[in-house]
């Protein structure tokens, strides 16, 4: 006599749920790795402007990132040193604002730079980032979207005249963003023993019975004990 084996089919959902949610948690951790890889290289905004002379400039801003510490706003151009390093020296008195806004023209971020405060903070060992870039001006982390980011130069610097710069954002990432892919990597981890130890019990079984297991029957009591009742 046969009888569905009910402790095998509850084993083997439990090893198939257990699979599953590590399959799924295991896919979670790589795109949000693979997103974090994104927002080490992302320029949320980059334009090529004159800086040797008072002008405002409007371009796009394109927030991915709402989990780094910061942000930062760099210039770039043909000013480097032997260091690869834009000397300080060069942007002084460079002076201006930026003012960031969401699509209903609401101000998100207000900043005003003077590159004589400024800090050069695009130095090798920085987020993994080598771009020798001199910070213009930091400014906060907002929500993921489409923005536009108004750029004033106040005060240019003659002594960039001629030659084209190139303004750029980036985030600023130390590595604690990716705290979310060590949670999903630990629990698909586990998922994954559950399922693993599920599958070792349960799967013998299957292999030699299917989803069957064979009831033996007891044999009726002899005759004479039922006479002597």
């Amino acid at each position: 006599m046969r009888k569905l084996a009910k402790a095998r089919l509850t084993g083997g959902g439990i090893a198939c749920i257990a699979i599953c949610v590590t399959l799924f948690f295991a896919k979670l951790a790589f795109d949000y790795q693979h997103t974090f890889r994104g927002w080490i290289s992302a320029h949320p905004m980059e334009v090529t402007l004159d800086l040797s002379r008072p002008g405002t400039v409007t371009v796009p801003f394109h927030q991915t990132c709402s989990v780094s510490h910061g942000e930062g706003v760099f210039v770039d151009g043909g000013l480097k040193d032997d260091g690869e390093q834009i000397p300080q020296a060069e942007l002084n008195g460079l002076s201006g604002s930026i003012v960031i806004q969401n699509a209903t023209d609401e101000e998100i971020v207000a900043r005003h730079f003077k590159v004589s405060e400024a800090t050069l903070s695009d130095s090798p060992g920085n987020s993994g980032l080598v771009s020798g870039g001199q910070m213009l001006v930091e400014i906060p982390t907002f929500s993921q979207g489409e923005y536009t980011a108004t750029i004033t130069i106040e005060k240019g610097v003659a002594a960039l005249s001629g030659q084209t710069q190139r303004l750029y954002a980036k985030y600023q990432l130390c590595g604690l963003e990716q705290i979310p892919v060590v949670v999903l990597g630990f629990i698909s981890f586990c998922a994954g023993v559950v399922g693993l130890f599920a599958l070792v019990a349960v799967l013998p079984g299957f292999l030699r019975s299917g989803i069957w297991r064979e009831v033996i029957k007891a044999p009726p009591p002899p005759e004479s004990q039922s006479e002597e009742t």
